[in-house]
């Protein structure tokens, strides 16, 4: 059972909301005040989308008079919100978590303090605070189960501006976080924000109609163009393998419109390659890649934009993969060569990450 739990919402005007939250205790009583804390703020979310008219403050009274009526006399919750608008500027409410890390542009890190204690059966009122994104290279929210485990010196805290500017994916943060480390109970939840340089892609093409030959000729175009910026060969041939695999998704699911039940047929019964050579292509695919620089190293990012309509990349998660699965698999066969995977929300924009080391450098 997990007194922690967090919740990312993309918004109709292209906003972001975030809501992390740090119950009380542990157990089955923390993991339902955590669940209902987040349910609430999910059943406001989609209330105000539907009356097309989302409040930030309104959401935060909305949840403290919920939160009157679902903490006991001795309970309180620690929480935060950040409203994430378009305009490089963020809104924000914290109620007792750790100092909110900003990790500036020029490598420095700041702390962003709450205004607020933890949430009570009593709180009432609350003060916001504005955050300007515009300097930042990326931002930290967390629970208390990452400040304060234990290492060999001391608590994690002491180190943990150090880690954060000195990575960039949330798994690396993760992966130095578990090094540093004791086992302990408490419970670790953090979400980091980085934002992607800016650089020019150096690798654009797009595919219409395509055919399994065209996806051949874009790939290997792609690994000249990669190895005309200088990256190494080892980098190369494991961010082709995991481009070959996206680029099928995106062929078959977005150009050939196949959902992943069918092709599970079409493999068992053995016609899932007659299928793909018969079925009429359609739509198109956009390759987009850049060579940027994230502190000292070179991050080689790949957008695979295709025009259909994308998936639920929960729902394929959730599934089991089994040994007679085959949809699920493409996506696990990618994250093993990259360093980062995401999705768009529509689920028909992938983004490949993997940091790769220049050729005489």
């Amino acid at each position: 059972m997990c007194g922690d739990a967090y919740m990312i919402r993309h918004l109709q005007s292209g906003e972001i909301l975030i809501f992390l939250v740090d119950a009380m205790g542990a157990g089955l009583s923390a993991s339902l005040t955590s669940v209902s804390a987040t349910s609430c703020i999910n059943f406001l979310v989609d209330l105000y989308e539907r009356e097309q008219r989302f409040d930030f403050g309104r959401l935060v009274s909305c949840f403290l008079a919920h939160s009157r009526t679902l903490l006991l006399d001795d309970e309180v919750l620690s929480c935060g919100f950040l409203h994430i608008g378009g305009s490089g500027t963020g809104s924000g409410a914290f109620f007792g978590l750790p100092p909110v890390l900003a990790n500036g542009l020029d490598g420095s890190i700041t702390k962003i303090c709450g205004c607020n204690p933890p949430v009570t059966n009593l709180t009432e009122s609350w003060q916001g605070q504005q955050v300007d994104l515009r300097p930042l290279a990326g931002l930290l929210l967390c629970s208390d189960g990452l400040t304060d485990a234990e290492t060999t010196g001391g608590i994690y805290r002491e180190r943990l501006g150090h880690d954060l500017a000195e990575t960039f994916l949330a798994e690396e943060l993760g992966h130095r976080f578990r090094q540093a480390t004791a086992p302990h109970d408490d419970d670790t939840t953090f979400i980091r924000l980085s934002r992607l340089p800016a650089a020019a892609p150096f690798f654009t093409v797009t595919l219409a109609e395509p055919c399994r030959g065209d996806l051949a000729l874009a790939l290997r175009h792609l690994e000249q163009a990669c190895h005309g910026q200088g990256c190494s060969s080892a980098a190369i041939d494991e961010f082709t393998q995991a481009t070959d695999e996206a680029l099928m998704n995106a062929f078959e699911h977005g150009c050939l419109a196949i959902g992943g039940e069918e092709k599970q047929v079409l493999i068992e019964n053995g016609r899932y390659d007659s299928a793909i050579e018969q079925r009429a292509t359609g739509g198109r695919i956009r390759l987009t890649a850049s060579l940027n620089k994230a502190g000292d190293r070179h991050l080689l990012l790949l957008v695979i934009e295709d025009s259909g309509h994308g998936f639920d990349l929960r729902r394929t998660l959730a599934r089991d993969i089994g040994v007679q699965r085959f949809q699920g698999r493409g996506i696990t066969l990618i994250r093993s060569y990259t360093d980062h995977l995401a999705y768009n929300t529509q689920g028909n924009q992938a983004y490949l990450m993997k940091f790769v080391s220049l050729e005489g450098s």
